[in-house]
């Protein structure tokens, strides 16, 4: 047999069959390829059980502080920040609500400003939790302009439509609780966790 792709989609993950658990590590599963019926239309993949934990998890997080509104601060915290047209900001990280923030651009004669009324619990938890909120909000400033258009984040549209204008470092902590979330404990899945997952 030569060397090949294979194409996986999400429908071939939903019919797989676990065949076994190795080493606590990994799952061998057999499932439908994009291939069709060539060479039997079925593959053997070895998935990382890590790697899939991690994913799931990471998803399951993007829709919960999707959905979540922020933790309201008893005071405002109020960051400097060089904006050259307010309106184009406030667009900006009015996109930020999506994820749970609530932030308000104040224009001041000497230098304009961005205040957090409201943020996601898990950013709040951070040791350095006003230094992350910064580098947020500035991340969530230069967006418009990589992008080149702004692009509104509605109540109707879900996390992933949302992921397109979410900053990297929120995403980065989102992906550090997923990954510490089981496996920084040595936890390993049993067979049931894997077949749910």
């Amino acid at each position: 047999m030569s060397e090949q792709s294979i194409h996986l989609s999400k429908a071939c993950l939903k019919s797989a069959t676990i065949l076994s658990q190795v080493d606590s590590k990994y799952l061998l599963v057999k499932m439908r390829s994009m291939l069709g019926e060539r060479y039997g239309g079925q593959v053997l993949v070895c998935i990382d059980q890590h790697a899939a934990d991690e994913r799931y998890r990471y998803e399951l997080l993007l829709q919960l502080y999707s959905t979540t509104s922020g933790h309201l601060l008893n005071k405002a915290i109020k960051f400097h920040q060089i904006i050259d047209n307010p309106v184009t900001a406030r667009k900006a990280l009015q996109r930020l609500s999506f994820w749970g923030f609530e932030l308000k651009v104040c224009e001041e004669r000497s230098k304009n400003s961005v205040e957090v009324l409201r943020a996601p619990a898990i950013v709040l938890q951070l040791p350095n939790a006003n230094a992350i909120l910064e580098q947020i909000i500035h991340e969530q400033l230069l967006i418009p302009q990589r992008a080149g258009i702004i692009k509104p984040v509605g109540a109707a549209s879900t996390w992933l439509n949302a992921l397109a204008c979410c900053p990297p470092s929120f995403l980065s902590i989102i992906g550090s609780k997923a990954c510490r979330s089981r496996y920084f404990f040595q936890l390993s899945a049993n067979m049931l966790w894997c077949y749910y997952v």
